[in-house]
């Protein structure tokens, strides 16, 4: 959960090496108790069968550490389905509906475990390994239509927002993916811009010609220079906008 949701989100703050570390020393861990439990009685500290669905049914009674795996595991979904939620409100068009799907897949396994935890369900009866697979299916399809695995960052935010020049990405249906902090102080519409609204709708920007990508850009007595380069396996346009007006000023 936690790698899949920082790789998608591109949140590394939180989910640092010492995270990353902890999370897998637990599974790890989890994985050993497991296949010798019956040395230490640490992971399920009775087994038992029933019969009484109908069927034979192995009884587990939890121990100690299911318990400390388990916390672990629902702060990892805890932390997947909050940044999920953050990037659907901040995400617009298209790009909401990719972390829908991705925030529906997340929450599939969350819910039934909880269902499984207060005996919500079938009694003694596991559920999760059909909540993995169904999720398995919601991103398998989200992929399929969706691309959602598109939404991996481009940039990364501490370059992007580090570079002197405004800079901005965008997709190949002419959509916001990125913008750093600069393009904020050159067009004040990014400040109300989300990922995903189209570069149209961007007051300032109007006038410019993206099919012909000129250059030079005048803009209420501002004049702005226009790089760009098209990125072929990540199908987007990157522009580097430097502010040209006192230099312009000069020559003349």
């Amino acid at each position: 959960f936690v790698l899949f949701t920082r790789e998608f989100t591109d949140e590394k703050k939180i989910a640092n090496r010492f995270t990353l570390s902890f999370f897998a020393t637990v599974n790890f861990v989890t994985f050993f108790l497991v296949q010798t439990n019956s040395s230490h009685w640490l992971y399920y500290s009775t087994l038992g069968v029933s019969i009484e669905p109908g069927f034979r049914v192995m009884i587990l009674v939890k121990g100690f550490w299911f318990y400390l795996q388990v916390a672990s595991l629902l702060i990892a979904m805890s932390y997947s389905l909050v940044l999920f939620l953050f990037r659907l409100v901040n995400s617009r068009n298209q790009y909401r509906q990719k972390v829908a799907y991705g925030l529906l897949g997340m929450s599939i396994p969350t819910i039934t475990m909880l269902v499984y935890l207060f005996n919500l369900g079938p009694k003694n009866i596991d559920i999760m390994p059909f909540a993995y697979l169904l999720m398995a299916a919601v991103l398998f399809v989200g992929l399929i239509r969706f691309d959602v695995f598109s939404l991996t960052p481009v940039t990364y935010e501490m370059i992007f927002n580090s570079i002197t020049e405004a800079v901005f990405v965008v997709d190949k249906d002419d959509r916001i993916i990125s913008f750093n902090q600069v393009m904020k102080e050159y067009f004040q519409s990014f400040e109300q811009l989300k990922v995903g609204e189209a570069i149209g709708t961007v007051a300032e920007l109007q006038e410019y010609d993206f099919d012909k990508k000129p250059e030079l850009f005048y803009w209420k007595g501002k004049i702005f220079h226009f790089k760009n380069r098209y990125m072929e396996k990540e199908k987007v346009w990157i522009y580097v906008i430097s502010d040209m007006t006192e230099s312009e000023q000069i020559k003349n």
